[in-house]
């Protein structure tokens, strides 16, 4: 494998954590649709992903997951030489995990060796998936405790190799339910205009939470207005539902 900077490889680790980042995502939201969740609670072992390459190789280009591979396989590798905060060690081994456990099962079902994508050229990863993703499928596989903590874990990462040091930024699904919120939109009524339940509302709303370290709604919507996905304008405070 060519050499790697600091830099450079920091940026790759980044770059798979946000692909990782995207995934998870997809599939809460897919969750907070209405679709069943599964059992695996932890989404980043070689036996989930043998189950879920056999999914999404029948549906995007061999040669779009070959590059998928080749990233993974080389992020994989960094992570094992690159120093991190001893705090996240927990969040940088699954990620770690996932990466090198998505590789293998890929050059499985590709029929390649781990040989013949170390010695590959190392395409740089899209952060995104292409639309056709059949995350309806993936979905449920996993628990919602298992995509939760893989989301955690991806963005504490991300975040470690960004040198960023604010919260990472929620998907766009959920900056909308705490704008209703800031609004001082009811869970009733929001829930009624997304067509769920109050109580999956409350569910995804508590995993947002939990995901910018904060305590309630209130909380999340200072966090949002300091980082600047709440305008000033939205901040009216939630009412209490």
């Amino acid at each position: 494998m060519p050499s790697v900077t600091k830099a450079t490889g920091d940026d790759l680790i980044g770059c798979c954590a946000s692909r990782i980042i995207d995934m998870a995502t997809e599939i809460e939201r897919t969750h907070a649709m209405g679709v069943l969740h599964g059992e695996h609670d932890e989404p980043w072992t070689l036996g989930f992903h043998q189950v879920v390459a056999n999914i999404y190789l029948q549906t995007i280009p061999a040669g779009y997951a070959k590059g998928i591979a080749e990233s993974f396989q080389q992020c994989a590798t960094l992570m094992v030489s690159t120093n991190y905060p001893a705090d996240a060690t927990g969040d940088w081994l699954i990620v770690q995990a996932y990466a090198a456990s998505a590789a293998e099962a890929i050059c499985g079902h590709l029929h390649l060796s781990l040989e013949e994508v170390e010695a590959a050229s190392g395409r740089r990863l899209e952060p995104t998936v292409p639309g056709i993703f059949p995350y309806a499928e993936i979905a449920p596989l996993v628990s919602p405790v298992g995509v939760g903590r893989l989301l955690r874990a991806s963005q504490i990462v991300q975040t470690f190799c960004n040198g960023i040091q604010t919260v990472a930024r929620p998907s766009e699904a959920d900056i909308e339910l705490l704008r209703m919120l800031a609004a001082r939109i009811s869970i009733v009524d929001i829930a009624t205009a997304r067509g769920c339940s109050p109580s999956t509302v409350h569910r995804r709303l508590n995993q947002t939470y939990d995901r910018l370290g904060v305590r309630d709604a209130r909380e999340a919507i200072l966090v949002g207005g300091r980082d600047g996905w709440i305008q000033v304008d939205d901040l009216r405070g939630p009412e209490r539902n």
